[in-house]
């Protein structure tokens, strides 16, 4: 027919029906790849169809089938560890990432000004960031964002840069991008509407994240605050810098005469009241066995022995800070010293004495070993008396040190508690960290669902996260072009004119 037209003259005519006629060839040839994808032998249907590509004239259908077989190859990238005969191939993620780039470069070479040029800028710039060329992507993105002016993904070429200086550390220059996308306003070309970008909460919890690095608490602070109901760890990160938070040694020791000083470690408390009370120890070992919790017991009635209010700060200080609480204790004796503020407790015990406890634990057995001695005079001490319990003990076991200083409890499980007591109110204390005797039951397991809840609730920021809304845009345009390629290896070109992909008779 072809031939006929152009014998009488008709070259148009002639010109309009050849084509058709290599279209047609095209896509009758192209569903030979789609019979191999169908069979899995996806490299092999990818091979077929780069032939095709190669060997026919270029064509606006080429154009399409070369751009949708670069997504395709694109979006298999993650099921290459899973691939039986991708594994073979020994081809892996990075490979089928790396020929999609190349192939999308050809494209964007061949048809650069294609409708779907910038579309393929953007999973360009994915895919070098897949690939963690973050200096590289930082300079194809500023090509693309200058090429591509109206482009839909200009503020996202704006945020691939903000976030590869921020993997690079490039700080002042990752929050001077960031800023630019959330300030950023676009409008929709169907609709008329204004509308932000689709990166712009990504990029506040970047500004969060760069300030939380440089130490700068108050202004992390405040760009979380704007993310806080969108992103998991960015409530976390405001809750870890303003919580608040006192605490005590549990015992501090000093000699007689000496200066006594307690580390007070505190967060975010503007001040506190400390007060000290003298206490007989035995008698508060038999209240809370193990001195836990001792700030529950009812304190009311007891003279306190000494009590200062203590100006700490601004309640602002979003670190761990610690201050010297100089405390005037010159009695031998056990002082249980409280500090309260900020509907908040602190406790510890403070021991002015020149008793000290030498410890020997035998694991295996549940053997504790105790020596008491009088460190002024170095001599070891008799007749005072031992109190020991373990942490899963039921009750203490009690004795007096023989003529060495000596005492020696068995069957202690869990971790020591001793306790010494001499003459007055001498009194020498031990907290053991090791595990003693036979190991204890293990816990049961928590359900697997509210494992994985927990574990969901307190996941931390990922690359990932700061990355999903890009990877979600590419993912979609993947489909679209999935489906495109389908279109190519599924169709059926006897259904008569109009049928194909480059406007032509079929």
């Amino acid at each position: 027919m072809g031939a006929a037209y152009d014998a009488i003259g008709e070259y148009e005519r002639s010109y309009l029906v050849f084509r058709a006629t290599i279209e047609a060839s095209f896509l009758r040839e192209s569903r030979v790849a789609g019979v191999l994808q169908n069979q899995g032998e996806f490299t092999r249907s990818v091979a077929v169809m780069s032939d095709l590509l190669r060997e026919y004239p270029p064509e606006p259908y080429l154009a399409t089938a070369k751009y949708a077989l670069a997504q395709r190859v694109y979006a298999k990238a993650p099921e290459a560890a899973a691939d039986k005969k991708l594994r073979e191939a020994k081809l892996t993620r990075v490979d089928l990432i790396r020929q999609a780039w190349a192939m999308l470069e050809g494209f964007l070479t061949a048809h650069p000004e294609d409708p779907a040029a910038d579309q393929a800028a953007f999973s360009i710039a994915n895919a070098m960031l897949d690939l963690e060329f973050y200096e590289q992507t930082i300079e194809a993105c500023d090509r693309f964002a200058k090429r591509y002016p109206k482009s839909r993904y200009l503020d996202s070429f704006w945020y691939i840069v903000g976030y590869c200086q921020y993997a690079l550390g490039e700080h002042q220059a990752a929050m001077a991008m960031c800023h630019q996308v959330s300030n950023h306003v676009r409008t929709d070309p169907r609709t008329g509407r204004r509308e932000a970008s689709e990166n712009k909460w990504r990029a506040i919890y970047i500004l969060g994240q760069i300030q939380h690095s440089l130490g700068k608490a108050a202004a992390a602070i405040q760009e979380y605050e704007r993310v806080k109901d969108r992103f998991v760890d960015a409530r976390q990160a405001i809750e870890y810098f303003t919580r608040k938070q006192m605490e005590l040694p549990e015992v501090t020791t000093f000699q007689p005469q000496e200066e006594v000083q307690v580390e007070l470690g505190f967060r975010n408390v503007a001040e506190c009241n400390a007060t000290v009370y003298k206490i007989d120890l035995m008698k508060f070992s038999l209240l809370r066995r193990d001195l836990g919790d001792i700030t529950k017991i009812n304190l009311s009635g007891i003279r306190p022995y000494f009590e200062k209010q203590i100006e700490l700060g601004d309640g602002k200080d979003y670190r761990d800070r610690t201050v010297s609480l100089e405390l005037p204790l010159r009695e031998e004796g056990a002082y249980l010293v409280v500090c309260r503020g900020a509907n908040l407790h602190a406790s510890g015990l403070v021991l002015v004495t020149p008793l000290s406890l030498e410890i020997q634990e035998e694991v295996s057995s549940g053997r504790v070993r105790a020596t008491v001695r009088d460190v002024t005079s170095d001599r070891y001490l008799q007749d005072v008396h031992v109190k020991v319990i373990g942490s899963r003990n039921p009750d203490f076991i009690s004795g007096d040190s023989d003529l060495r200083g000596v005492f020696v409890a068995d069957g202690v499980q869990g971790r020591a508690m001793v306790l010494a007591r001499g003459e007055g109110s001498r009194y020498a204390f031990f907290r053991g960290e090791r595990e003693l005797g036979p190991p204890p039951e293990p816990a049961q397991e928590k359900s697997q669902e509210g494992k994985g809840q927990q574990q969901s609730a307190g996941k931390a920021a990922t690359k990932e996260q700061l990355l999903e809304g890009l990877n979600r845009s590419n993912s979609k345009i993947q489909r679209e072009q999935t489906k495109q390629l389908d279109n190519f290896y599924d169709n059926n070109i006897q259904q008569g004119i109009g049928g194909g992909f480059g406007g032509g008779f079929f």
